[in-house]
Order: C-alpha cells, then sequence, then structure tokens
C-alpha cells in the first residue's frame, strides 16, 4: 500500500477533521480515502475532480489555497454521507 502526505494549513486540517465527523469517519484520513475511493469508483464523478493532468490539479489546489474557506451547507453533507453509505454497500456487496 502506498502512502501520501499532504500539508495543510490548520484551517483546512480543522475543517476537514469536522467534514469527516459529519460524515461518520473515524479520522481525517479515513474521510480522504473514502473520498478518492469513491471517486476512483466513478471516474466520471464529478467534473471539480476531474483535471487533464497532476498539474493541472497542483494549480487548482494552490490557487484554492489563497481563496477563503467554503462552508459546506446541509446539502453537501447529504450529498457526501449518500456517497458514503452507497461506497459502504458496494464495499459489503464484494
Amino acid at each position: 500500500m502506498t502512502q501520501l502526505h499532504i500539508d495543510l494549513p490548520d484551517e483546512i486540517n480543522d475543517l476537514m477533521k469536522a467534514r469527516a465527523r459529519a460524515a461518520g469517519c473515524a479520522s481525517a484520513e479515513e474521510y480522504v480515502r473514502v473520498l478518492i475511493l469513491a471517486d476512483a469508483s466513478d471516474p466520471g464523478g464529478p467534473q471539480w475532480l476531474s483535471f487533464e493532468s497532476d498539474d493541472r490539479l497542483e494549480e487548482f489546489l494552490e490557487k484554492r489555497l489563497d481563496q477563503p474557506v467554503q462552508e459546506m451547507t446541509d446539502r453537501d453533507f447529504d450529498v457526501a454521507r449518500e456517497r458514503l453509505r452507497q461506497l459502504a454497500i458496494k464495499k459489503r456487496g464484494s
């Protein structure tokens, strides 16, 4: 298994931990892993998760670091929970 280490500003890390708790994940690491697995299981995933290259992804992330944090809405959390439920169902079925 490969490990990935990401340095995040404290405010982003705090937000990620809060989202992980809200999604029912045991940790921020589990939350990120679930998001990546959900995206990997749906190659036609959301357009905002599609990048032509690693350079384009890095450029996008660097720009986002300079912007204010966006709070998630109740709808955002509902969508995330549903994707996690569907992923868990798929995982149990395999």
